[in-house]
């Protein structure tokens, strides 16, 4: 019985979201580049929020979606965000790699209009 609970602690502690710590990258109007540091919350099994946090700023989404193309998983996040009274919808997609060692997120980001704008990358590794 004592075996089998802490099993199920064990197990309990997986489905929660781990933060993961990494970076946005991104240019400004004057066309320098900048990193901004940031985290990102994934849900287990896709069940809650993903969650992005900066030193000022967090944002979270139910939309988003995961898909196996060519043996990569690509996953998708819409964010509803708001900068200076406007809002705008910043889409980050990319590819999820798991090792023994570590895991990492890499991808693009993207501003919604009418159309998408590549505006910037993103990373964020997790050791195991």
């Amino acid at each position: 019985m004592k075996l089998f609970c802490i099993t199920l602690l064990l197990f309990s502690f997986n489905l929660s979201a781990t933060e993961v710590d990494g970076k946005i990258t991104y240019k400004l109007p004057n066309g320098d580049l900048v990193d901004r540091f940031v985290s990102i919350d994934v849900p287990s099994r896709g069940q809650g929020d993903v969650v992005l946090r900066g030193k000022s700023f967090e944002w979270k989404t139910k939309k988003f979606s995961s898909s196996k193309e060519n043996e990569r998983l690509i996953f998708t996040a819409e964010f509803e965000t708001e900068f200076r009274g406007t809002p705008s919808t910043l889409i980050f997609k990319g590819t999820y790699l798991k090792g023994l060692n570590k895991i990492l997120y890499v991808g693009d980001i993207y501003k919604k209009k009418e159309d998408l704008k590549h505006i910037g990358l993103f990373s964020f590794e997790y050791l195991r």
